[in-house]
C-alpha cells in the first residue's frame, strides 16, 4: 500500500519540513514504484507540485498536535474548508474510540519512534466517518522537535470491500458446513487441498486434517475397480469442466458409499485455471433404491410373464373341461335322442319302448355330470358362494374341495364378518387361500392343514399352516418365487400384509392381515 505525505499550507511551509517531506516522497513514493531501487531526492519544487495535485491528505502537526497545515485533499476528501480547521486540534476530527491508540501513536512518533501505519476514522462534514491509513513522522532534530508530518489515505472502500468480503466468506461457510454434501477446493495441480467442508468426514469417514495434509489421499479410498477411471478424470475432466462422475469408495469399516462428484475449474482475470472447486454427494440410498426399482421391474415383469402363462394354462383347461366332459356328454346325448327319432319314425313302439327308457335314463344321467361339469368350471373360476354366501361359505368349500382332490385332511375355521368385507377384499383372500393350497399341493409334502379365518383388531387374518418340510427362507423374499409376489401384489392395492414362519421340518404358517371397511 502506498503512502504519500502532502505539503502544508503555503505560509507554513518551511525548507525544514520540505527537506522531511522529500525524505518520506523518496521512501514512500519513489522506493515503491521502483521496489528497492531509491531514485534522486525530489527538489523543493517537485515536492511542493506532488503535495498540491496528491489526492491522499497531508498534513503537519504542532508538538500539542494542533493541525498547522493542510493540503487541497483535506478538502475533497472530508468537504470541510481548510482554513476551518488550521489552529484546531486534530483530536476533534478523530473518531472517540479511535483516539486513545492515535494519541499513543502520535507521542510515539514525537519521541522519535520509527511506527508503522496505523488506522483510524475522520470526521466529515457530512457527519459520516471515512477510515484514513496514516503515516507519520517526526519533524526537526533531537535538539528542535516541530512538530509532526503526516499523510491519509482514505481506505473506507477497501474497507467496505474486506468486511463484505469477510461476510460472504462466513456465509459461505455456514452454508459448507451445514449441507451434507462435501465442498471442496485445491489449486490447479491438485497438490494443495484449499478447502474440504466438514461433510468429508461424515461420508469417507476420514479427518478433514488428513485430506489437508495427503491431499491426493481420497483417491486411495476408491473401490479398486473405479479408481483408474476417476484417477484419469480427476488429471483430464476437472480442468475442462466436464468433470461428473459416479464412484464407490471404501470407507475404514470396509463399508461401501457411492459417490456422485462434480468439479469445474475457476478462472484468473486471464483465463488461466488457478483453482478446482467440487461437489460430491453421498447417493448410495438412490443407488439401492434404483437397484430395487430395476430389480421390481424385473419382478414385475416375470410375474406378468407368468400370469400370461397362468391365463393361457386356465384358458386350455377350460377349454379340455369343455371338450372332454360337456362335448361328449352332449354328442352321447345327442346320439340317443337321433336314435329316438328314428325309432319314432319307423311307427313301432311296442317293442322298442324298454330300450327307450334306457336311454332316456342315460340322458339323464349325462345331463346330470354335464351340470355338475358346469358347476366345477364355474367354481374354479369364480365361486357363487362367494358372491351369493360370502367368503366364510367360499372358503369351505375350496378347502373340502381340496381334500377331495389332494387326499390331505384339512380342518377349517371362520368367524369373520363379511358385510364388513368389500368385494375386492373377500376376492383378494379367496385368491390367496387358493395360490396357498396350490402351493402346498406343489411343494410341501404335507399330511394335514389348518385354515383359519378370524378377526382381530379390525383386521381380517387368515392363516394357512401346514405340517410339511417347509419353505427354504431363501425363497420368501426371492423375486423369482412368484408365487409369493403374486399373492403380495394381490394384497398391496388393499394395505394387506403377508408374513410367513418357517419352522423345517415342521411346516410353514402363512398369515394375511387385512384392514376391513368400518
Amino acid at each position: 500500500m502506498q503512502c504519500y505525505i502532502n505539503h502544508p499550507v503555503e505560509h507554513t511551509h518551511s525548507r525544514e519540513f520540505v527537506c522531511v517531506y522529500k525524505r518520506l516522497t523518496a521512501k514512500f513514493i519513489f522506493a515503491d514504484r521502483h521496489e528497492g531501487s531509491m531514485q534522486a531526492t525530489p527538489t523543493e519544487n517537485q515536492c511542493r507540485e506532488l503535495i498540491d495535485h496528491v489526492r491522499d491528505v497531508v498534513y503537519t502537526l504542532s508538538p500539542e498536535g494542533v493541525i498547522m497545515s493542510l493540503n487541497p485533499a483535506f478538502e475533497t476528501f472530508t468537504g470541510w474548508m481548510r482554513a476551518a480547521w488550521i489552529g484546531r486540534p486534530l483530536r476533534e476530527l478523530i473518531h472517540p474510540d479511535d483516539l486513545p491508540l492515535k494519541l499513543q501513536k502520535f507521542q510515539g512518533t514525537l519521541g522519535g519512534a520509527a511506527l508503522p501505519l496505523i488506522e483510524c476514522r475522520i470526521l466529515t462534514r457530512s457527519g459520516e466517518y471515512k477510515v484514513v491509513e496514516c503515516l507519520e513522522t517526526r519533524e526537526g532534530t533531537n535538539d528542535r522537535v516541530v512538530g509532526v508530518l503526516g499523510i491519509a489515505r482514505d481506505i473506507t472502500d477497501r474497507r467496505r470491500a474486506e468486511q463484505t468480503l469477510r461476510e460472504s466468506e462466513q456465509q459461505f461457510r455456514q452454508v459448507v458446513e451445514n449441507i451434507r454434501e462435501v465442498f471442496w477446493m485445491s489449486d490447479s495441480s491438485k497438490e494443495m487441498m484449499l478447502y474440504i467442508s466438514p461433510g468429508y468426514q461424515e461420508i469417507w469417514g476420514r479427518t478433514c486434517e488428513s485430506l489437508y495434509a495427503s491431499p491426493r489421499s481420497w483417491l486411495d479410498w476408491i473401490y479398486p475397480d473405479d479408481q483408474r477411471r476417476i484417477f484419469e478424470a480427476s488429471h483430464t475432466k476437472q480442468m475442462d469442466g466436464s468433470y461428473n462422475e459416479e464412484y464407490r469408495i471404501v470407507r475404514p469399516d470396509g463399508s461401501i458409499r457411492w459417490i456422485h462428484d462434480r468439479a469445474f475449474p475457476i478462472r484468473d482475470d486471464f483465463g488461466t485455471v488457478y483453482r478446482i472447486a467440487g461437489i460430491a454427494e453421498d447417493i448410495t440410498e438412490r443407488k439401492i433404491l434404483q437397484d430395487k426399482v430395476r430389480d421390481s421391474k424385473q419382478a414385475l415383469g416375470s410375474l406378468a410373464v407368468r400370469l400370461q402363462t397362468i391365463r393361457e394354462d386356465e384358458r386350455t383347461r377350460i377349454s379340455l373341461d369343455l371338450h372332454d366332459q360337456l362335448g361328449q356328454a352332449l354328442v352321447t346325448s345327442k346320439f340317443y335322442l337321433q336314435w329316438m327319432d328314428q325309432a319314432l319314425s319307423a311307427g313301432n313302439f311296442s317293442h322298442v319302448l324298454p330300450v327307450w327308457q334306457s336311454r332316456l335314463k342315460a340322458v339323464i344321467q349325462e345331463m346330470d355330470m354335464t351340470l355338475a361339469a358346469v358347476q366345477k368350471i364355474c367354481f374354479d373360476l369364480r365361486p357363487a358362494e362367494l358372491d351369493q354366501l360370502g367368503l366364510g361359505p367360499a372358503l369351505e368349500r375350496q378347502v373340502q374341495e381340496f381334500a377331495s382332490r389332494t387326499g390331505i385332511s384339512c380342518e377349517t375355521e371362520v368367524h369373520v364378518d363379511d358385510r364388513r368385507m368389500t368385494t375386492e377384499q373377500a376376492t383378494a383372500l379367496f385368491r390367496v387361500l387358493q395360490e396357498a393350497l396350490t402351493n402346498i399341493a406343489r411343494h410341501a409334502a404335507a399330511t394335514h392343514v389348518d385354515v383359519h379365518l378370524t378377526e382381530e383388531n379390525g383386521q381380517a387374518r387368515l392363516q394357512v399352516q401346514d405340517d410339511g418340510i417347509g419353505i427354504q427362507e431363501s425363497k420368501i423374499h426371492d423375486e423369482n418365487s412368484l408365487g409369493l409376489l403374486g399373492m403380495r401384489e394381490r394384497l398391496r392395492p388393499l394395505n394387506g400384509q403377508l408374513h410367513i414362519a418357517v419352522s423345517q421340518g415342521k411346516g410353514t404358517t402363512l398369515v394375511v392381515l387385512l384392514p376391513l371397511s368400518t
